[in-house]
């Protein structure tokens, strides 16, 4: 017993150190979401909803200047790497939704994890291309 205990405690411990806390557990509840505090499912989904929009569009516009910056061997391996992306958002977001069971908190678990994913990945292309952008704005005719 002490030692599932102890066990327990130590995978907490790892969990709440990778930023896994019991309260955080999923993308809705995270202190980042913008709508992190709002209780009811129908006006979660509405916030949520319009807060993956905003994040998608500023994903899809960090996207394109970066595209336009880059050389055209470099445009491809970033369309490779966004074609990969998109796959692994799709299957998380989704491995998150089924956490629920088909239950009423699902759906907002998906949205707020492609919302989440949107910010994520446009802080991740401004990390890498930010600077191509700044020095080449849009190559080519």
């Amino acid at each position: 017993m002490k030692s599932t205990l102890c066990l327990a405690s130590v995978v907490g411990l790892l969990f709440s150190a990778v930023g896994f806390g019991v309260s955080g557990a999923q993308d809705f509840n995270a202190q980042s979401s913008p709508c992190h505090t709002i209780p009811a499912t129908s006006d979660l989904m509405t916030c949520l909803d319009r807060s993956f929009r905003a994040a998608d569009a500023r994903l899809n516009e960090t996207y394109k200047k970066s595209l336009q910056a880059l050389r055209p061997e470099d445009q491809n391996r970033l369309i490779e790497a966004e074609r990969i992306w998109v796959q692994y958002r799709d299957v998380s977001c989704k491995a998150e939704r089924d956490l629920f069971g088909g239950g009423t908190a699902g759906p907002p678990a998906e949205l707020a994890c492609r919302e989440a994913e949107a910010r994520a990945r446009t802080m991740a292309l401004e990390r890498a291309y930010g600077w191509e952008v700044l020095k080449f704005g849009k190559r080519g005719p």
